[in-house]
């Protein structure tokens, strides 16, 4: 008779053991990969971002988009998926920084393995994205053909594109008698009057050697008072632009027809001339 060791996963403390029915399962959380030695020390806990059930040789890591910073995990449930926006491709992993986030123009569930890319005709800004909902529609006069975009491009000056949400370039050329300009003036500070030409002041850097008065109570008021939200700044200057181009376009009329008729006028004398 040859006496045996223990299976992995297993142990004994009993002497004159006769059976494989005296070696105990080692515990939930722990793992005996040592066939020769068959002894309770050998039970040993699984590593952080790792996981067992009883009686095992080898412990189980946790699975991708998921990760847990404890040892001697006895079951899945011990493992924790990483949260909404963000994603971990690998398995068996020890810390919560394995879940990274989600670029712009991508967006997560919950345990996600990979982010999921923003669908061609929208874009997103923002990086990690908890829903499908953070990728917007390209609005009209813009598409975007491309997946996991955070921004969707223009048709450009003379074209136009009256539908949202557009995959394709489908950007049209204006009809006769409108066009489509393409002006880009941030904060800009635009200067209307009916009788002169339009003028467009930009305003001006701040000087780094330029000392700044110490603010009083009454500046204090005015700039509280002056503060507005973004949305209204970009509302105000998207209405002046608006103003601006309707002017160029009364001030380019107004010279055609100012040409136009010193043109008949000199026509008119050239006809008298040659009469006589």
């Amino acid at each position: 008779m040859v006496c045996q060791t223990c299976p992995q996963g297993k142990w004994s403390d009993s002497l004159g053991a006769d059976a494989e029915s005296s070696c105990t399962n080692c515990s939930a959380g722990k793992f005996d990969d040592d066939a020769a030695s068959g002894l309770a020390a050998d039970c040993q806990n699984c590593s952080a971002g790792r996981y067992s059930g009883v009686g095992v040789s080898v412990c189980t890591a946790c699975g991708k988009g998921k990760w847990s910073g404890s040892a001697g995990g006895d079951s899945e449930s011990t493992c924790t998926s990483c949260v909404a926006g963000t994603f971990n491709g690998n398995t068996g992993s020890n810390a919560i920084s394995a879940c990274m986030n989600c670029s712009a123009g991508r967006y997560s569930l919950v345990g996600a393995e990979v982010c999921v890319s923003c669908a061609a005709g929208k874009a997103s800004s923002s990086a990690a994205a908890t829903a499908e909902s953070a990728c917007i529609s390209c609005a009209a006069g813009k598409y975007n053909e491309e997946l996991g975009q955070t921004e969707c491009g223009d048709c450009g000056a003379g074209k136009f594109l009256g539908a949202s949400g557009s995959a394709t370039n489908v950007c049209a050329d204006c009809t006769e008698g409108k066009f489509a300009a393409q002006l880009e003036i941030p904060l800009a500070r635009i200067v209307l009057e009916e009788s002169t030409p339009v003028e467009l002041e930009a305003f001006p850097a701040p000087s780094a050697s330029r000392e700044r008065p110490r603010p009083t109570l009454a500046s204090r008021s005015a700039q509280r008072a002056g503060l507005e939200s973004t949305s209204s700044l970009r509302a105000r200057q998207r209405a002046a632009i608006a103003l601006a181009v309707t002017s160029l376009t009364r001030l380019a009329c107004q010279r055609a027809r100012s040409a136009m008729g010193g043109s008949t006028q000199m026509k008119r004398k050239a006809l008298a001339l040659t009469a006589e």
